[in-house]
């Protein structure tokens, strides 16, 4: 038998061995498929991740834009360039964002009520603003306020400008007034139930551009605020937030919201220290207790501050037990080393993303600790969600107006020429010759006709040159430091000059004697001026080496 069948087995084998020919084609055959797979899912994937994109971008295009500080449309604003300029170099930059300005409107009358239109008047200007369909309640200060929020007409830069009007703040008259604490408390509730309406109708913003106000205000109590809005909160310096640090008790009465407060109510240790602070027995305090409450927001310096000597100990040692037992019931708002409550501060931690205005002090924050020492901890752990900024304007239209009254105008490359050339003019335009021959340059002032000249200076160029502009109403402690401030830097530096300019400050007695004791004394002639008038403060600040405020 020597026709054996054939092997089929072993052919078999043979045929899809690891190198057999068929083995190859279906390997190839996979990679082909795996490969066109691969591509496919890429594909996928790149689509799906457009469409992700695409959808994550329109989440940055509403921004809301939360000032008091707004020229033109607020009374009395002490900024040099309005936001809405901002708004609309920012929109050419980046056109599909929709950014909306959200102000206060203040100025009026304390008896104002809300209509469906008013006529706002601003610096001469009159501005109408028509209500929209956000009417709201919000809870500060143990009382519920009400409050709308109107539109104002169309403006050349097609800004969209909103102003939110309650009686809690809008018969304000300036928007310095607002950022003093307890009144700062009614405006940021105010803005967070304007922009949760905002968000739970078409306009959902995903960024608040917080410009100087702590916007978060509020937010340990109020659980209803979107979580997924980014705050970028702007700070104009760090010195001054460690200036306003706020008593916890103090705080917590103004930010509490009603639950808060019913727990402030209820507590026995509460209700004691305040029975004891206003001499009430304790069977009538809790009937009586809010209207304690009360007393203290309207008078809080008068009770803590300001109390009689014979009323100071006992005044001082209750508010210590109410501050003591506030950071108990309330331990989420207080950091366990820090004996008071700083707004700004927690803004600072709690926002997600903040800056400052100057890039020399942001550098010099963190090579110069002395810069802010009080919270040099909480700059440098948030240090990476920090920076500066600079206004992002079009300089070509924007600065040439401002610039035009500066004798020699300037950039960050030629400032140092330009401001000492600027210095050399003023100077000699408030040299003891032209002041006697009243051959002055008449653009230094706002109002030539209404400007009265005392002292002169001498063409020391070398020296250091001061400039002090504070208000004539300014308050007498503020005014006293600065006088006394000018007088310790005279006997330091005998060859520093100064220009003050106060509109009506000879009204005023103190002001008057300090103007007629330099000028009696030979020791300061030649290094001041005192001008009792409006001064034009860019053509004056471009060449002063130092500008002081009290």
């Amino acid at each position: 038998m020597d026709n054996k069948l054939p092997n089929i087995t072993n052919q078999k084998e043979e045929s899809f061995s690891k190198d057999s020919p068929v083995s190859r084609v279906l390997k190839d055959d996979f990679n082909d498929l795996f490969y066109g797979f691969k591509i496919n899912y890429r594909l996928f994937r790149k689509t799906l991740s457009k469409i992700v994109n695409r959808y994550r971008d329109r989440k940055f295009i509403n921004i809301v834009y939360l000032t008091a500080d707004c020229p033109l449309y607020i009374p009395n604003t002490r900024a040099a360039s309005s936001p809405v300029d901002f708004i609309s170099e920012l929109r050419k930059q980046y056109p599909d964002t929709n950014v909306c300005l959200l102000i206060p409107i203040i100025g009026l009358a304390e008896n104002a009520k809300i209509s469906k239109k008013m006529t706002l008047e601003y610096e001469d200007n009159f501005y109408d603003v028509e209500r929209t369909s956000i009417s709201f309640d919000f809870f500060a200060k143990n009382k519920t306020w009400e409050g709308s929020l109107y539109k104002f007409r169309n403006n050349e830069s097609n800004v969209k400008i909103y102003g939110i009007f309650s009686p809690a703040f809008s018969y304000l008259k300036k928007p310095d007034e607002i950022k003093i604490f307890d009144k700062e408390v009614l405006f940021m509730k105010a803005a967070r139930n304007v922009i949760t309406n905002l968000y739970k109708e078409n306009f959902k913003p995903y960024i608040i551009h917080s410009e100087l106000l702590p916007f978060y205000l509020g937010a340990e109590f109020e659980k209803s605020f979107p979580s997924n809005i980014k705050v970028f909160q702007v700070f104009d310096n760090f010195v001054k937030l460690e200036a306003e640090k706020q008593e916890p008790f103090w705080s917590i009465i103004n930010i509490a919201d009603k639950e808060g407060m019913k727990k402030l109510y209820k507590d026995s240790y509460i209700q004691n220290c305040i029975s004891r602070l206003f001499n009430l027995p304790i069977r009538d305090i809790t009937p009586k207790i809010k209207d304690c409450m009360n007393l203290i927001y309207d008078n809080y310096s008068i009770f803590h501050r300001n109390l009689p000597k014979d009323y100071d100990s006992k005044g001082d040692i209750i508010f210590k037990m109410l501050n003591n037992r506030i950071k108990k019931l309330f331990p989420n708002i207080f950091k366990k080393e820090e004996d008071f409550y700083y707004t700004f501060t927690d803004s600072l931690l709690k926002s997600d993303f903040w800056a400052v205005y100057s890039k020399t002090y942001y550098n010099d924050l963190f090579k110069e600790k002395l810069a802010s020492p009080n919270i040099m901890k909480q700059i440098t752990r948030n240090s990476f969600k920090s920076g500066f900024v600079q206004s992002a304007i079009n300089t070509d239209s924007y600065f040439n107006d401002s610039f035009r009254k500066i004798y020699n105008s300037f950039n960050d490359k030629n400032y140092r020429e330009a401001r000492v050339k600027n210095k050399k003019i003023l100077i000699k335009e408030f040299s003891s010759d032209s002041l006697k021959t009243k051959f002055i340059d008449e653009t230094l002032f706002k109002n030539p006709d209404s400007v009265s000249i005392y002292g002169y200076l001498d063409s020391f160029y070398d020296a250091p040159l001061l400039f002090a502009n504070p208000e004539a109403d300014v308050y007498n402690e503020g005014v006293d430091i600065l006088f006394g401030t000018l007088f310790k830097l005279f006997e330091r530096n005998r060859n520093i000059q100064i220009i003050i300019s106060i509109k009506d400050g000879l009204k005023q007695d103190y002001i008057n004697s300090v103007v007629d004791f330099l000028d009696s004394s030979k020791i300061f002639m030649g290094r001041w001026v005192y001008i009792d008038g409006e001064v034009n403060l860019s053509k004056i600040l471009s060449g002063s080496d130092m500008f002081l405020y009290p």
